[in-house]
């Protein structure tokens, strides 16, 4: 991930958190394309949403009260596969939102909803199937 500035901003978000929601409750985070997360046909590049998921999971482990049970028993999320349909482009110093929300788990994964909106409307849905790993 090469939004080490974002992330730093995440963990300084996350410090001050005190208000958490229930584990399966969306939650939201909101964010502004910046022209370094533009591509030459000035909309947020694919790689861009990936990443900004990244950091929507985070911070939804964080809203529901799982980031610190995951740092103490040294767990770590592995995404194993990413689906994604583009719907609409995310303009440069577009603000967006990322609502992220477990659909569900089995024996072994999890499974999380994740969308791009703004005031245009949806902008891409993806949904991700991850395991923790030791």
């Amino acid at each position: 991930m090469n939004l080490y500035f974002r992330l730093i901003l995440l963990f300084f978000k996350i410090k001050r958190n005190r208000d958490y929601q229930q584990l399966l409750d969306t939650i939201d985070i909101e964010f502004k394309a910046l022209p370094t997360d533009c591509d030459i046909n000035f909309h947020l590049t694919n790689s861009r949403y990936l990443a900004m998921m990244d950091l929507a999971r985070t911070w939804m482990t964080e809203r529901v009260g799982l980031l610190k049970h995951i740092m103490k028993r040294r767990w770590f999320p592995i995404v194993n596969a990413t689906a994604i349909t583009y719907i609409r482009d995310i303009k440069p110093l577009q603000k967006y939102t990322v609502s992220t929300r477990l659909v569900g788990w089995d024996h072994k994964y999890f499974y999380i909803e994740q969308k791009f909106h703004s005031e245009r409307g949806l902008h891409a849905i993806a949904y991700v199937r991850g395991v923790f790993k030791r």
